[in-house]
């Protein structure tokens, strides 16, 4: 496990490293490159899969802060910042190469 890999899972948690597919190597769909990403689906798509986290789970995940998990995510895997903006869906992401 490199520096970069820790620092990730440091910054996110290992359920989210699990969940973008880094740790298996198989890139999670949802989080596609180049694409718009509306985050409030992420984020309960994020929730549905793991029961611990979001408003009722025993770890409190804000929608802010899983806005911070998809940035650092989009850094670990293109070193670059996403870009980002609101439509009448929500905010939304694109990840950039």
């Amino acid at each position: 496990m490199n520096g970069k890999y820790k620092a990730f899972i440091l910054e996110t948690s290992e359920d989210f490293v699990e969940w973008c597919g880094v740790k298996s190597g198989e890139k999670n769909p949802l989080l596609p490159v180049e694409e718009t990403i509306h985050l409030n689906k992420l984020y309960i798509d994020f929730c549905d899969d793991y029961h611990d986290y979001g408003k009722t789970g025993n770890i409190k995940l804000s929608r802010m802060k899983f806005h911070k998990f998809v940035k650092a995510y989009a850094k670990y895997t293109t070193g670059n910042d996403v870009e980002e903006g609101k439509d009448v869906t929500g905010r939304w992401y694109m990840i950039k190469l």
